[in-house]
Parts: structure tokens; C-alpha cells; sequence
């Protein structure tokens, strides 16, 4: 599959285009967070369903409760995956930006806030800060003390780090992806990650990128209790070998620092993320620690947090519950312990 130019409707300067699967429901919620944003005189915008759905729920949603002329719909045929899915989300988008967008919600005033941002300047990507839905908007996920505008893509790899790999915050300019690999890319599709190579690119050419402080997306995540076993899976080869693959495969254009800062932030996620799963589920498969190891053995954080995977599991019963009460106790404790990048 490939990015490919369409005829760009005069106007229209953003399509927030919704990649959706057999989730209606997530759809409907979606769609009405944005409604109230976009007045029926509004032709900057338009809404795009992408459907990869195997039933026609979704389907019948949007026939029957939301047939408005900035809402266009797309049942996709063939393949399914969800990268073939990302890249129908770019080419079915005829707005100057395209949002992707996951089964989350817009904050109100957000729609107006980004409009204003691309009006006033030509970026070529603009990230969108978000918060979990049950942590409030008080707590934005990238700490910025205000909206920045950075002209060096390194730059935004340090600021905003594994969290790019986030499908809701991603507003990326058109014209600066027809220009993208396809060859190379398409060596990734089928990695669930299409998304990140599709963002690294545009943060690899010149140009501007627009950094937003206040959260714009209310994000929706699966519970690592509800994950299924293919999600737990496919979520940690993606940030474990693919993130890697995918930024090797722009060598020359990021500053091996920034790389290097991301990487380590991804790994703290990373590891937290399985000790939280021996806590709570019992032993780390040993295939997920020789891949850790394979990716991440040069990294000093690495060896930081080995003795954490050797410990016996009632010693990490111990620290985790200790640590879940520091945080909880202490909001100093926890903006200390978010600084530090292996953790």
C-alpha cells in the first residue's frame, strides 16, 4: 500500500479521520464529542469514519444517526489490518491536515484550538497533548509548561518520547507524507505500528512542529487486566523491537541523543509494564526477557532494572504495593520518580 494524493476539497483544512474496529459504541462517543464543536456552517472540517469492522454495526450507526454533510464514512474492503486501516485514513482524508484518531474524544474548545494553531503557521505536524479519562485533565501525560514550537524533529522526540506511538495526538500535514517511502514503510505494515513510521517521517523533514500543552483528547485505554493475550503481545513487540526498527530505519535524521532519550523513556514504560504483570499474574515469559535483552543490553537502564526481573515475586509484591503508596501519599514523589527515564 501506498500515500497518495486526492483531490483536496477547497476549504477544508482538517479531517479527523476515526480508525475504528467492531467498536460502535466507541464510535458513537467519539463522534458526539465532536458534534458540538463543528456548526453546521462549517466547512473547514470534516469527519471520516474508517471502518474495518467484520459486522455492519458501525455501518448502521452512522446511516442512521449522524448522515451530516462533514461526516463521510468508509466500510473497508480487502485488507483489514490495522495498518492498511491508517494509511485509508490518510488517503480518504481531503482536509489540509489530517487527525488520526483512535475510539477517544475531543475535549471541548479543541477543535477551535487546533484550527486557530493551523491557520496561524504552516507546521508540519502538531502534537496534541491528551490525559487518561479516569485521571482527569489535571494531569496531562507530556509535562509542558506551555505550547512550544520547535523547529528540529530531535527536539520533539525528547519532549513528547514513546508517546508519539499514541494515534489521537498525531495532526500531520498532508502534502509532507506524499513524499514518504512506501517501499520502506510497507516493511512495516503488519507491525500494528505503520503509525509511528507515517509520524517519524513527517518530524524528519524540515519545517515546523507545533507542541500543545493543554490536553485536547480525553484517551480511552484497555486496562492491563483486560488486555487480551494477542494485545498484551502485540503492544510489547511494538514498543520493544518495532519502535527500534522503525526509528533505525531513518538513520541520519534525528540526533542519536534524542533517539537514545526516547528509547530509554520507552523502555521505562516497557518494564514497568511487565513487572506489573509478574505482580499481578505471576512469571515474565523468558521470551520477553531475551528480547529486552536483545534491544536494550547497551542501555544502562537496562541494568538498572534486571535485579527487579530476578527478584522473587513476593519481594515485587512488596516494592510494588510500596511504590502505588508513595505516589498515591505523595504528588512530589511522583513527579520525581516520572523524571527519571528508566523507570
Amino acid at each position: 500500500m501506498k500515500i497518495v494524493s486526492n483531490d483536496k476539497i477547497g476549504g477544508i483544512l482538517l479531517s479527523i479521520s476515526i480508525l475504528t474496529r467492531n467498536q460502535h459504541e466507541e464510535v458513537r462517543r467519539a463522534i458526539e464529542s465532536m458534534l458540538f464543536q463543528i456548526s453546521k456552517e462549517n466547512k473547514e472540517i470534516e469527519i471520516v469514519i474508517n471502518d474495518n469492522s467484520d459486522n455492519l454495526e458501525t455501518k448502521h450507526l452512522i446511516e442512521n444517526n449522524f448522515l451530516k454533510s462533514y461526516i463521510r464514512y468508509f466500510k473497508n474492503e480487502g485488507e483489514r489490518t490495522f495498518d492498511a486501516n491508517v494509511l485509508n485514513a490518510i488517503n480518504h482524508s481531503r482536509g489540509e491536515y489530517v487527525w488520526l484518531f483512535g475510539d477517544d474524544e475531543i475535549e471541548p474548545g479543541a477543535i477551535s484550538a487546533i484550527l486557530k494553531i493551523i491557520k496561524n503557521n504552516k507546521y508540519n505536524f502538531i502534537f496534541t497533548n491528551f490525559y487518561i479519562a479516569d485521571q482527569g485533565p489535571e494531569k496531562p501525560v507530556v509535562n509542558l509548561n506551555s505550547d512550544e514550537i520547535v523547529d528540529n524533529g530531535s527536539i520533539v522526540l525528547e519532549k513528547v518520547a514513546n508517546v508519539l506511538g499514541f494515534i489521537s495526538s498525531n495532526i500531520i500535514k498532508k502534502d509532507c507524507l506524499l513524499n514518504i517511502n512506501n517501499e520502506k514503510m510497507n516493511k512495516f505494515m503488519g507491525f500494528g505500528f505503520v503509525n509511528f513510521y507515517v509520524v517519524l517521517h513527517a518530524l524528519s523533514l524540515p519545517g515546523l512542529f507545533y507542541l500543545c500543552s493543554s490536553p485536547n483528547v480525553r484517551a480511552h485505554t484497555v486496562l492491563v487486566e483486560n488486555m487480551t493475550e494477542k494485545y498484551k503481545r502485540d503492544a510489547f513487540r511494538s514498543f520493544v523491537s518495532d519502535m527500534p526498527d522503525i526509528i533505525d530505519s531513518f538513520k541520519g535524521k534525528f540526533d542519536q541523543k534524542s533517539v537514545k532519550k526516547l528509547l530509554a523513556k520507552s523502555f521505562g514504560h516497557i518494564w514497568r509494564g511487565e513487572l506489573v504483570g509478574n505482580v499481578k499474574r505471576g512469571d515474565i515469559p523468558i521470551k520477553r526477557l531475551k528480547t529486552l535483552f536483545k534491544f536494550y543490553w547497551s542501555f544502562p537502564e537496562f541494568w538498572i532494572a534486571i535485579p527487579f526481573f530476578l527478584m522473587p515475586r513476593f519481594v515485587n509484591i512488596f516494592f510494588y504495593k510500596l511504590y502505588k503508596k508513595l505516589i498515591a501519599n505523595s504528588e512530589f514523589i511522583k513527579k520525581r520518580i516520572s523524571k527519571v527515564p528508566w523507570f
